[in-house]
């Protein structure tokens, strides 16, 4: 736009002097443009003109002496010094409940089942692994290293005073011939011998009968049976101000280790949906194989209900940890513990913490366990020292001897054994899963379903725990010892106590 105006411009100018000139008769005529010259020669480069050189400036003069600096920081602490000699060994303390602080290895003498790291067990005085259990030379040497008895098929061989399996023969409920052989035939006195079917499965004379390790002879049912006692500290839920507060290890894939009791629980269901009878039940943790073992079973019902968290709300539940074991099922699972009144019948736990039988045709679902189950049957299992009191050795509980006189509502109960003073003081009213250990679930009803020779004169009747029915403050939970079920009542009636400590 503007090199259209300039060229007007010039176009215009040039005009005006033509026609200018020729008015006045003399202008000359411009002519045209000559063409552009040839470019010239490049010059030379010019010549680099020389080196300068400068002469170096004096040294200069030293400078004042610097002031003296700061102290420096504090040196590195010294080496420790050398450990000092051993300390003589002090009095053996009283036996204690373990809860917390640091667990006990393989090997290390214990008291309490508690104080030995998962997945052990104190046995025979010592922490052992979950495959070994303490016996006579084994020691503690057999413990820390994982041999000794060994529960499990394809087990290290027994060592010390248990007898080798090789060669021997073995017959669920047939009698023990006391020389370590289980046979067929009238049952006669044995001295606990062992035996085995097949080699590393062992079998034990447990009164009078030859059973699998993990079972003992039920004259009811007269069959080997699981055991139904509780042969370690009975955990109590987390949030619960409970001693053996529940400690779960989830690092194994598809397991959950009881880092109290030492059992090893499947993790995912894997039971139809729909449940299943109890054989049926039975029949699939048989089969069960999960983590590279084999060895599964159908739990007892007090292995099942160590599982049940009464701190979660009763509805909508599940009462277990769902961080240990995701996706459970609001549902009533099997236990192996056949009901000793009705035979057809056996015990469930749901997973509202209610605890009952049903008829084993049932479609119930299962939730598998491995581990040690059995222990020592009554009269055994109990210390009774004759101050009022009984030593449970198993679960390291201290129960009140004699039932409190009379019956209370529930907060009477809580007050009665937090005043008690019967050999010292401590005592309180006991957890329903606390309660629960002292069931004997091969007592039929009308009961008194527990050990009558540590307990004797216990009513048949109901007992008050301590645990609170989550969500529902006016209730409580009870364990009724006429047949050994665990349910809930208003905490406005009065009912039986019995104090632990």
């Amino acid at each position: 736009m503007m090199r259209s105006k300039i060229a007007s411009s010039g176009i215009f100018a040039v005009t005006a002097m033509a026609v200018s000139c020729a008015l006045l008769a003399g202008c000359p005529i411009e002519g045209p443009i000559g063409g552009t010259g040839p470019v010239g020669p490049q010059g030379s480069i010019g010549v680099t003109g020389p080196t300068g050189y400068g002469t170096a400036g004096p040294t200069g003069a030293m400078g004042e002496r610097g002031q003296t600096g700061a102290t420096g920081a504090t040196g590195a602490t010294g080496a420790t010094g050398s450990t000092g000699a051993t300390g003589a060994t002090g009095a053996t303390g009283p036996t204690g409940t373990f809860d917390g602080g640091t667990l006990l290895g393989a090997g290390a003498a214990c008291s309490d089942g508690a104080a030995c790291a998962a997945p052990g067990l104190c046995l025979g005085g010592f922490c052992c692994a979950r495959e070994c259990v303490f016996a006579g030379a084994c020691g503690a040497a057999a413990c820390a290293s994982g041999t000794g008895a060994c529960l499990y098929p394809g087990a290290e061989t027994a060592c010390g005073s248990w007898p080798s399996c090789e060669g021997s023969t073995f017959t669920p409920g047939g009698a023990c011939d006391g020389d370590g052989g289980c046979t067929p035939g009238t049952a006669s006195p044995c001295p606990g011998d062992f035996s085995c079917s097949t080699p590393m499965t062992c079998g034990v004379c447990a009164q009078g009968r030859c059973c699998p390790i993990d079972e003992t002879w039920d004259a009811n049912a007269g069959a080997c049976l699981l055991g139904q006692w509780a042969d370690w500290p009975m955990p109590n839920p987390a949030d619960a101000g409970l001693p053996n507060r529940a400690r779960y290890d989830t690092s194994d894939p598809g397991v959950v280790v009881d880092e109290v009791t030492g059992l090893m629980w499947q993790q995912p269901l894997g039971d139809p949906d729909g449940g299943s009878t109890w054989a049926n039940a039975g029949s699939y943790c048989a089969g069960l194989s999960l983590a590279g073992y084999r060895d599964w079973r159908l739990p007892a019902e007090i292995e099942l209900r160590s599982l049940v968290d009464f701190t979660v709300p009763y509805s909508p539940g599940p009462a277990i940890d769902a961080t240990a074991f995701p996706g459970t099922p609001a549902a009533t699972f099997w236990s192996s513990s056949a009901y000793a009144a009705t035979p057809g019948d056996a015990w469930y736990v749901d997973t509202s913490g209610v605890s009952w039988q049903t008829a084993e045709s049932a479609a119930e679902r299962a939730r598998c366990v491995r581990g040690f189950a059995t222990a020592a049957l009554p009269p055994y299992r109990y210390e009774v020292p004759g101050d009022g009191t009984v030593k449970d050795v198993e679960t390291g509980l201290v129960w009140e001897q004699a039932v409190a006189g009379g019956t209370y509502t529930w907060s009477q109960a809580l007050s009665y054994c937090a005043s008690l003073s019967l050999a010292g003081t401590g005592w309180r009213l006991p957890s329903v899963n606390e309660l629960s250990t002292l069931v004997d679930y091969t007592v039929a009803a009308p009961g008194p379903t527990i050990d009558s020779t540590a307990f004797p004169s216990t009513p048949q009747s109901w007992f008050w725990s301590s645990s609170p029915v989550a969500g529902y403050p006016s209730y409580a939970w009870y364990v009724a010892f006429f047949n050994g079920s665990t349910y809930n009542f208003g905490v406005s009636l009065t009912y039986q106590v019995r104090c632990v400590r």
